[in-house]
């Protein structure tokens, strides 16, 4: 919520004060949406990726070089251990975002009425979304890395692979 203070404190000043939460909050619910959405997207096309990289590695290895099928290789690891990484690393945020939520709901709407309880839930959910938005700077490095090094892996072995058949077809 900190990027979006200034224009909060404005909206407060100027105008409604819960109106300007209430337009903050929606727009890190949303931007969190957002997020996970592309994030399972990315997903699926790095899956997709190594998918035809170890096709492709099921047909080439025996017929390329050793230098460019190391090479290939070491690039391919990097790449899935960059990748496998975050993964492990955003399940253990994801979980624990889980074990925060539950211990909020159990502390924060004990004795509560319930409009102060749907108050107390919106609050939570913007905290889970605010936090959330917090894996997006590493969810980008990490999986750029990734992505880097993997399509360099994919490149060498497709030209290597593309070498040798056009040597084998000369």
């Amino acid at each position: 919520m900190s990027d979006l203070r200034p224009i909060v404190d404005w909206m407060q000043a100027t105008h409604d004060k819960e109106a300007a939460e209430r337009i903050v909050a929606s727009q890190w619910r949303y931007l969190a949406s957002y997020f996970e959405k592309s994030v399972a997207y990315a997903n699926v096309l790095v899956i997709a990726g190594y998918a035809s990289y170890f096709g492709l590695w099921t047909l080439a290895r025996t017929h390329i070089d050793t230098g460019p099928a190391t090479a290939s290789a070491l690039l391919m690891a990097i790449s899935v251990v960059l990748y496998l990484s975050f993964q492990v690393f955003s399940l253990f945020r994801m979980s624990q975002s889980v074990i925060d939520h539950q211990a909020a709901l159990k502390t924060r709407l004990r004795g509560k009425s319930p409009q102060e309880m749907v108050k107390e839930l919106e609050e939570i959910e913007d905290e889970a979304a605010e936090s959330t938005l917090k894996l997006m700077p590493w969810w980008r490095r990490f999986v750029l890395s990734a992505i880097v090094a993997g399509l360099a892996a994919f490149g060498i072995l497709g030209y290597e692979f593309v070498r040798v058949l056009h040597y084998i077809g000369a």
